[in-house]
């Protein structure tokens, strides 16, 4: 019986450290996923700036509406990338709970 518990033990320690690793890349594209996110947010911010200038400009209508466009299609980006952040971070919560309840599993392993 005692193999047993040792085998489940390091079983449990393998697992919290396999989930701190995947906790740790998870932080990783978290950031990447914001700072993706504020070049978009500067992309529109360019395109908007553009377009007013167009309009102020008295640019043809072909020029405007490519422009509308593009911001159409970076808006939708920043979209998609803000719904894949947040069933990132729902996974990532999840994740998170695995790995307090493996810890509390190693824990009461280790008071035996």
């Amino acid at each position: 019986m005692l193999r047993s518990l040792v085998g489940s033990e390091m079983c449990i320690r393998d697992r919290v450290a396999s989930f701190t690793v995947e906790l740790a890349q998870m932080d990783e594209t978290l950031l990447l996923f914001d700072k993706r996110l504020q070049e978009i947010d500067r992309a529109i911010e360019v395109a908007v700036e553009e377009y007013n200038r167009s309009r102020d400009d008295g640019q043809d209508e072909d020029a405007i509406e490519a422009r509308l466009s593009q911001k159409m299609k970076l808006e939708r980006a920043v979209k998609q990338v803000e719904e894949s952040k947040v069933a990132f971070k729902e996974n990532l919560r999840e994740l998170q709970g695995d790995v307090q309840t493996a810890t509390k599993k190693s824990s009461f392993f280790d008071q035996k």
